[in-house]
């Protein structure tokens, strides 16, 4: 969900836009690193004396911004406000998994292929790794989401999946 700044495709003239992705979890801890990481964010952006039109997002509210190559029906509006912003932060716990952040994950593959100004902390990094290694395929693994034993897996319906 957004909250502040202007709404996804507006932007004022001589303006840059920056989004602000908070991709923390909703622990008292992940709570205090998103209000630290902002604050970060929010001071250097005042010490760059550029007006900067700043929107903040969850993950869930990512939709606005981004566009998977099978979602034609969705139309444009989402590639078009990707397009407007100049600088993207994302703020991401350590240890978040890129199939169980598409969205935040989608994002970074978008950003990755049109070379966008990124800053991230956290999980960020690790999710940036992956996009390279993985060559921005949407992986799936056979061992559930979370990472369960191979042991634990019934590779009947893996298989399956990986089909």
């Amino acid at each position: 969900a957004q909250h502040g700044g202007s709404r996804p495709g507006r932007r004022g003239p001589g303006r840059m836009k920056a989004l602000l992705v908070d991709a923390f979890g909703r622990s008292a801890e992940d709570r205090r690193l998103a209000a630290g990481f902002e604050a970060g964010v929010r001071a250097a952006l005042a010490a760059a004396r550029t007006r900067i039109g700043l929107v903040h997002s969850d993950e869930a509210g990512l939709s606005d911004y981004i566009h998977s190559s099978g979602a034609v029906a969705e139309g444009t509006s989402s590639l078009k406000n990707f397009d407007r912003l100049d600088l993207i932060f994302i703020g991401a716990r350590a240890g978040v998994l890129p199939w169980t952040a598409r969205n935040l994950y989608t994002l970074i593959r978008m950003c990755q292929i049109t070379k966008k100004c990124v800053f991230g902390s956290g999980g960020t990094a690790q999710l940036f790794s992956f996009c390279c290694v993985a060559n921005g395929l949407d992986v799936r693994p056979v061992n559930g989401s979370e990472g369960s034993s191979l042991g634990e897996v019934d590779m009947r319906l893996a298989a399956k999946r990986v089909k």
